[in-house]
């Protein structure tokens, strides 16, 4: 059986167990007169394993803090806060749960599917960031800083303006490891 967990607001969560309801079982073809086409005989009898109705871990997030941290208006800081919010409840679910699933489903709201991207830019009723530049942070990173909290907030940078790209990478980080000779392709900002 695979182990199914999801992360996302509540009104994902409910779109992604119904989801899986219908993945489940079989479907019939919506429109047998097209080419190519062939009823889904079910998730069982596709892939020889049982798709779980209810999921084993399921972690809710508040779409208010989703959507504020997707609109702020430095598109670095909107997306690497976004993903931190994702990223911090698997790492707390990892710290405090014993069930580990097979495949996470990562529901996002329309909003970060929107302005998740890196050549999007935000929407127009953005919240302020506080971030500092990227001029400012490049200098940082170069040079150094006085405080360790400006450097720190300057590395904020170095990820990738893309929400799926980030996350991704940043899991992966978190299971495997990121050793010196590694790619890490959250890199967005050539420093040297």
């Amino acid at each position: 059986m695979l182990r199914v967990g999801i992360i996302g607001a509540t009104e994902g969560i409910h779109l992604v167990k119904s989801w899986l309801a219908k993945l489940a079982g079989p479907l019939p073809v919506k429109d047998p007169s097209k080419l190519h086409t062939s009823p889904w005989p079910g998730f069982q009898a596709a892939f020889g394993a049982r798709l779980p109705l209810d999921p084993l871990a399921t972690i809710s997030l508040s779409r208010s803090a989703i959507e504020t941290a997707a609109r702020k208006s430095n598109r670095t800081d909107a997306v690497r806060s976004t993903v931190a919010l994702y990223e911090n409840a698997l790492l707390e679910h990892k710290r405090t749960q014993e069930t580990r699933p097979d495949v996470w489903f990562v529901v996002i709201p329309e909003i970060v599917h929107d302005y998740g991207r890196p050549t999007v830019t935000g929407p127009k009723d953005n919240i302020p960031s506080q971030l500092m530049s990227e001029g400012m942070a490049k200098e940082i990173l170069q040079t150094g800083a006085l405080f360790s909290e400006m450097e720190e907030e300057a590395k904020t940078y170095l990820f990738a303006r893309n929400f799926h790209h980030q996350l991704k990478c940043t899991i992966a980080r978190q299971r495997y490891g990121n050793s010196n000779n590694q790619r890490d392709d959250t890199r967005s900002v050539d420093i040297g």
